[in-house]
């Protein structure tokens, strides 16, 4: 009986907690932006900007190539530049937007020219199954 009481307790306790897990669209990120160039840091605006330095640190050094002594102040304020300068594309994923963004700021070189292949693509090897390309195969 203890321990049944024991797994309700702490089942309802999980269950009542509060949880931040929702769709981040543009603009939510933007307007939570807004309010932190205002140095109003409130749950919103430093929720928000966490969500922006999240996607920057995923893709840095990966898509995204800064400087290094970029701030986290000069990251947002470019995500927030760029949003302002493209209201049309704010009801995507706030994620998608963020990344925009940053790589029309800070496109890694291997992203922004890729070198040039001299000899084209590599045509395709037949597969053992006597497939020729991936649009044949199932899977």
């Amino acid at each position: 009986m203890r321990r049944f009481l024991t797994v309700l307790f702490y089942g309802l306790v999980a269950a009542c907690a509060p949880t931040w897990a929702e769709f981040q669209t543009g603009n939510k990120v933007k307007a939570g932006l807004e309010d932190w160039e205002k140095k109003s840091y409130g749950f919103e605006s430093n929720y928000n900007a966490g969500y922006v330095i999240g996607v920057f640190d995923a893709y840095y050094r990966v898509r995204v190539c800064s400087p290094e002594n970029v701030t986290v102040g000069q990251v947002t304020s470019v995500v927030l530049k760029y949003m302002q300068e493209h209201p049309d594309i704010l009801h995507l994923s706030g994620d998608v937007v963020i990344l925009r963004a940053l790589l029309n700021s800070w496109p890694c070189q291997t992203q922004a020219n890729p070198p040039a292949s001299k000899a084209g693509p590599r045509p395709r090897s037949p597969s053992k199954a006597g497939k020729t390309s991936r649009e044949e195969s199932p899977f």
